[in-house]
């Protein structure tokens, strides 16, 4: 299954990394956990964890230098039991870079082929751990398109389909993804992530919480 989370650090990702050498990030390992709160998550999804790890940086790929990322993941979905494997993706290097996130606070907001984001301020939170990250950047992510590009809204709604019983992905609409940025959490710099669509007038939705070591 395809699931969601892996779209969810792509564009997590491309508001959240901080780093000037792509191969300093090489070898970062981020574990999540997710959030069973109904506020959060759909009872249909029971219970999860997922590691992130950034495999490798490739300078020469056709469409530019980009991250190569793998996120190994298990899941329990109601109706399908346990769900388990490893996904791998790639990121354009662009969003890794501190410019992107200077950029992102200066103007408020940002657009792309495939996506739009708009900073939201600033937010104190604590995970499920019980850790407090202060003044993390609170940022949306929306309008996340549909093109020959862009498998992200691919994978988001393949998976929220999935876990409401859709008949077909593109059944899924309104996509949006909160992330509650914090720099110095490894890989994502997420201390939480919350994806949301709509199925049929119903709200869908999953988060999870940065678990540090």
């Amino acid at each position: 299954m395809k699931l969601v989370i892996l779209s969810l650090f792509f564009l997590c990702l491309s508001a959240s990394v901080f780093a000037a050498d792509p191969e300093s990030l090489v070898g970062q390992k981020a574990p999540y956990k997710l959030d069973k709160n109904p506020k959060r998550t759909t009872s249909m999804l029971k219970d999860g964890t997922f590691l992130a790890t950034i495999k490798s940086y490739h300078a020469n790929l056709s469409s530019g230098p980009a991250m190569e990322v793998d996120l190994d993941y298990k899941f329990n979905v109601q109706f399908m039991g346990e769900q388990t494997g490893v996904e791998t993706g790639f990121l354009d290097y662009e969003y890794f870079t501190p410019e992107f996130m200077e950029k992102l606070r200066k103007d408020g907001k940002y657009e792309s082929e495939n996506f739009k984001a708009i900073h939201q301020g600033f937010k104190n939170v604590k995970t499920l751990q019980g850790k407090s990250y202060p003044n993390c950047d609170v940022v949306l992510l929306y309008d996340i398109k549909d093109s020959v590009n862009n498998r992200l809204k691919s994978m988001l709604s393949e998976f929220l389909a999935t876990i409401v019983q859709a008949e077909t992905k593109a059944d899924i609409q309104d996509m949006k993804v909160l992330v509650h940025i914090y720099p110095s959490i490894p890989v994502l710099s997420a201390a939480l992530i919350d994806v949301s669509g709509k199925y049929d007038g119903m709200a869908v939705k999953a988060g999870a919480d940065y678990q540090a070591p």
